[in-house]
């Protein structure tokens, strides 16, 4: 991968995660002018940084993802100390989806919740502050049971992370009828939505 293309991917990327255009309806596509990485060393040195380390398209994009969600809107261009880490950790995520949410039914389940509530998005997105729950439950609950595009919250802090969410969807890769049958499973003596 050149730096262009890596460029492309950022840019696409960003705007993204801090705008309303949606790259899976864009298929990617963006304007970018001709010096724009040479006006901007210090993203052209992350980008080329961070191309090398990791030349796949997927753990590239992936990575450029995670950090979008997980550390700034510049995904940590400005602070890259952590990029490595929060990437490392979003890929053991991505590799083991369905053992890692199914435990994270089996806790929501545990502490005494019901289908209804697992999927409340203010009560989803709490316990993902809370840290007792990942950002990506959230957002596959979302994708089986679609609550996010309801959900509201006077609270700017709850309404970034919904946003976030949201935006996040579209990269989280998922067999929803394995998924869905594993919370109806998990929560099966409750009632049903």
């Amino acid at each position: 991968m050149n730096i262009h293309t890596a460029h492309t991917y950022y840019k696409a990327l960003r705007l993204h995660f801090t705008t309303d255009y949606n790259i899976t309806k864009q298929n990617g596509r963006v304007r970018i002018g001709p010096n724009e990485l040479v006006s901007q060393p210090k993203l052209s040195h992350y980008l080329d940084k961070y191309r090398k380390r990791y030349p796949d398209k997927r753990d590239f994009v992936l990575f450029l993802v995670s950090n979008f969600v997980y550390t700034d809107n510049w995904a940590g261009v400005y602070a890259p100390e952590s990029c490595d880490d929060t990437f490392t950790r979003i890929r053991a995520w991505h590799e083991q989806i369905s053992y890692r949410f199914g435990e994270e039914i089996k806790k929501l389940h545990r502490k005494g919740m019901t289908l209804q509530d697992a999927t409340d998005g203010i009560t989803l997105l709490k316990l993902f502050q809370s840290n007792i729950i990942s950002l990506e439950t959230v957002v596959i609950l979302d994708k089986l049971y679609t609550f996010l595009d309801t959900t509201e919250s006077l609270d700017p802090l709850l309404s970034d992370w919904i946003w976030k969410a949201k935006k996040y969807s579209p990269f989280l890769r998922t067999d929803k009828e394995k998924l869905r049958s594993l919370v109806t499973t998990t929560f099966s003596d409750s009632d049903d939505i």
